[in-house]
């Protein structure tokens, strides 16, 4: 049986969940990896995971995300290129980094298109890591204001868990660990999965 989600309220936003898992994701990987930053954002993560020891790729669908200050002062490779049609050979890469970019896709089947092509890029036995932030419907906030349960999590749990039994039947993927973060005041929520390629 899938193992649920974790559920952590944070009080402050010292420390951005993400950034926690950015270190567990070099944890579970090597200098040397090749590494995929999906979605580069501003060029931080490739920066940082670059500057680790790793081989990093940067794909984005904007050209302009991909002439990021941050990016151009590194020496990596840089695709401009559909998350959803990412032209890369299977079993390609040994990590996946997904920050912010499955919460952009126009629908269900976009999510689990992209998803579901970056696991097959991966390679047996590979990491990929997905964080997300999302924002609380105004009963949701209520609740969470309230300090009543978070009602926001089972909406988020039943997307999640959809989309990712596709990418267990289809690609053969385990997900180790599943958490939701509420931030204090109810902001926002951040939700991660560590996925692992069979």
């Amino acid at each position: 049986m899938e193992e649920p989600f974790v559920y952590e309220r944070r009080k402050e936003l010292t420390v951005v969940p993400w950034n926690i898992y950015r270190e567990e994701f070099l944890r579970l990987t090597k200098k040397g990896d090749r590494v995929l930053d999906v979605g580069v954002g501003n060029g931080s993560d490739s920066a940082y995971f670059l500057n680790q020891g790793r081989t990093v790729v940067s794909v984005d669908l904007s050209v302009n995300q991909l002439k990021t200050t941050i990016l151009k002062s590194i020496n990596n490779a840089k695709v401009q290129m559909d998350l959803s049609r990412l032209a890369f050979a299977d079993n390609s890469f040994d990590a996946i980094w997904l920050a912010n970019v499955i919460i952009f896709a126009k629908n269900a089947k976009d999510r689990v298109t992209i998803a579901k092509r970056c696991a097959s890029i991966l390679r047996p036995g590979g990491i990929m890591f997905l964080c997300d932030n999302f924002f609380p419907s105004s009963r949701e906030l209520e609740a969470l204001m309230s300090n009543e349960d978070v009602h926001f999590s089972s909406r988020v749990r039943k997307v999640f868990d959809r989309d990712f039994e596709v990418l267990k039947e289809e690609v053969g993927v385990d997900i180790p660990e599943k958490r939701i973060f509420t931030f204090e005041g109810g902001s926002f929520h951040t939700i991660f999965l560590k996925v692992k390629k069979r």
